[in-house]
Order: structure tokens, then C-alpha cells, then sequence
């Protein structure tokens, strides 16, 4: 399916993108976002069969995002910017795939912590999340789905 190919390709760009911003400025501003929207509205549909089960995976992914996300947040432990991301993700891909990603990229965050926390000098300094969580999103871009079944691009 070439739309599918160049949903997939657009999400790769986008992924990879704000990777390098959040691991250069530990900051991405919201225009990237604004750039992620037409996305997030076309995946979905470009996704799951049917208007309403596409509506209903996207809405749950969503609010999973939120609610697993906001808490965190408002104690200061991760920034806007991870809210966002992972409420995109939630949003695009659904509820389904959102925990594959959300796994995978918990993982990779997980080994980055333990590996830092090795390094004295280092010990109060955050890890940047959104390239845990591009590359978990790219790899289920161009390998997935894994656990939950679905279909990919």
C-alpha cells in the first residue's frame, strides 16, 4: 500500500526528528507537534477497518497516554514534551500498539537509567525520553505489530 508507505516514512521522519531535538535541547517546542497533527488524524483510519473502531482505539490509546503520563508530570519527573509524544502516540496508533511502544521504549529508558546511574559524575542528570521512545515507534514503524496483533502500515 504506498499511502501506508508514506504514512510510515512521514512517522519516521517525524520520530527521528524530534529524537535529535530532545536529545540536543532537552526542549521541543510545539510547532512539531503542530507538524505531527495531520498525521495523528490520517493514521488511525489509515490503520483499523471501520470509522468507529478506529475512533475507539484512538480515544483509549489516548487517554491511556494521559493517564499514565499526567501524574508524572505534574510532579516534575518528565516534561511537556513526553506528555505530548506519548499522548500522539496513543492517539495515532491506538491502545493496542501504544503498549508495545510504551513497553519498549520503557525498557530502553530503564537500561539508559541503570547505565547512567553508573557514572558518579553524571548521577543528577535526566534522561531525555523521546529517543527511547522514536526508536521504539520506529521499530514497530518497520517491523511491528509484535504482541497484540493488528495490522501495520
Amino acid at each position: 500500500m504506498v499511502s501506508g508507505t508514506l504514512l510510515a516514512l512521514a512517522w519516521a521522519g517525524w520520530a527521528i526528528l524530534i529524537a535529535w531535538i530532545d536529545w540536543r535541547h532537552r526542549r521541543v517546542n510545539n510547532r512539531w507537534w503542530l507538524v505531527a497533527l495531520p498525521l495523528a488524524i490520517l493514521t488511525p483510519f489509515a490503520l483499523h477497518d471501520g470509522w468507529a473502531w478506529a475512533v475507539f482505539l484512538s480515544l483509549t490509546g489516548l487517554l491511556l497516554a494521559l493517564v499514565l503520563h499526567l501524574g508524572v508530570w505534574s510532579r516534575g519527573w518528565i516534561g511537556g514534551a513526553d506528555v505530548k509524544a506519548y499522548a500522539i502516540v496513543g492517539w495515532s496508533f491506538g491502545a493496542l500498539v501504544w503498549l508495545e511502544v510504551f513497553a519498549i521504549a520503557s525498557l530502553m529508558l530503564a537500561v539508559a537509567a541503570c547505565l547512567q546511574r553508573r557514572r558518579a559524575e553524571q548521577r543528577h542528570r535526566r534522561i531525555p525520553m523521546l529517543p527511547a521512545l522514536s526508536a521504539s515507534v520506529l521499530a514497530w514503524i518497520f517491523t511491528g505489530p509484535w504482541w497484540v496483533g493488528g495490522q501495520g502500515f
